[in-house]
C-alpha cells in the first residue's frame, strides 16, 4: 500500500475547489483499480478454461492410449 492519507495545505476561499479536486483524484484512481481488478479476473478466467482444455486433452490421450493397449 503506497498511503492511506491525503494531506492539503489550502485557503479557505480555494478549499472548495481542492476538495474537488481530491474527489476528482480519488474517483480516477478507483476507476483504475477497478479496470486492473476486471483484467486479472479475466486473465484468471482464461487460465481456468485452459487448465480445463489441457485437462480435457490428457484425458483423450489417455483413453486412446487404453483402447491402444488393450
Amino acid at each position: 500500500m503506497i498511503g492511506d492519507k491525503l494531506r492539503l495545505v489550502t485557503t479557505a476561499d480555494e478549499f472548495g475547489e481542492k476538495l474537488n479536486w481530491i474527489k476528482q483524484v480519488v474517483k480516477e484512481t478507483n476507476k483504475g483499480i477497478d479496470k486492473h481488478i476486471r483484467a486479472v479476473r479475466i486473465e484468471e478466467e482464461t487460465d481456468k478454461s485452459k487448465m480445463w482444455e489441457e485437462k480435457a486433452i490428457v484425458e483423450m490421450m489417455k483413453e486412446a492410449l487404453r483402447k491402444r493397449c488393450i
